[in-house]
């Protein structure tokens, strides 16, 4: 059996998956799992499930060492996972038949240096866009994404706001209503300059103490809400209901405290 893996490190909508397929296809490659993550992450579900499926005499196909991973003990990793399964890896022109046990040595050592370019290219990559950000906040370009102005407010948003701020409905019904998120009416709503209506039980003082650590660098501007979701641990939901409370009954206090 000849086990093709693709792999892509953005989305479909920036990158042909299908490519590698068509690729790895042409070699004779019976079944592809692919999927869109980074190559230095460290888990890759579908790279998993490949070595789950796989058996010893089978093959595993990529179109080049990269699309296994970015990183070079991840690299090692997998030869060792070869080595254990007697599986044979073909990355590209280069063929690493492990099915007897060993393989040979100038392969081996090709795989290595294939990784280490790899990962070298990355690092390099990352390094570039570095400097071009820096290059260009010094430049005074603004970072990030445009930010949005009151008269980006859909006019349904706008047409429920008085029902809403009589208190006939709460975000959750203001969004099923007008066809949006939760997370997408807070946004609305502080465009507006309208603080979302809390339950009177709960205070500013029950934030959690991550979510209080990190407001300060997003109202600098230093982090979007993604972000500081994904620092906190919680979802942007989550976060656009706590700044909109603590905005509410007053943060500041908290914070010196």
């Amino acid at each position: 059996m000849i086990y093709g893996y693709a792999r892509c490190s953005t989305t479909a909508d920036l990158q042909d998956i299908e490519r590698q397929a068509r690729d790895l296809a042409v070699h004779g490659v019976s079944m592809v799992f692919s999927e869109y993550i980074r190559g230095t992450a460290e888990v890759k579900p579908e790279l998993d499930k490949l070595f789950n499926a796989i058996e010893s005499g089978d093959t595993l196909a990529v179109t080049e060492v990269s699309r296994l991973s970015r990183d070079v003990h991840q690299l090692c990793h997998v030869l060792e996972i070869a080595q254990e399964k007697r599986i044979a890896l073909k990355c590209g022109a280069l063929t690493l038949d492990f099915t007897a046990g060993k393989t040979d040595p100038m392969n081996k050592a090709m795989f290595y240096m294939m990784g280490i370019f790899a990962d070298l290219e990355r690092g390099v990559t990352v390094e570039r866009i570095k400097s071009g950000l820096e290059h260009a906040k010094e430049k005074g370009a603004a970072m990030g994404r445009p930010r949005k102005t009151v008269a980006e407010v859909p006019e349904e948003v706008k047409a429920l706001l008085p029902a809403y701020l009589a208190g006939e409905f709460g975000v959750s019904e203001f969004a099923r209503r007008t066809g949006l998120t939760r997370p997408s009416i807070y946004k609305y709503l502080k465009l507006l300059e309208v603080a979302p209506k809390q339950s009177r039980h709960i205070t500013a003082a029950a934030v959690p103490p991550k979510i209080r650590e990190l407001y300060p660098a997003y109202k600098a501007g230093e982090i979007g809400v993604s972000e500081y979701a994904r620092r906190a641990n919680v979802s942007r939901d989550t976060i656009y209901r706590h700044i909109a409370l603590m905005e509410q009954q007053g943060l500041n206090s908290l914070i010196d405290n």
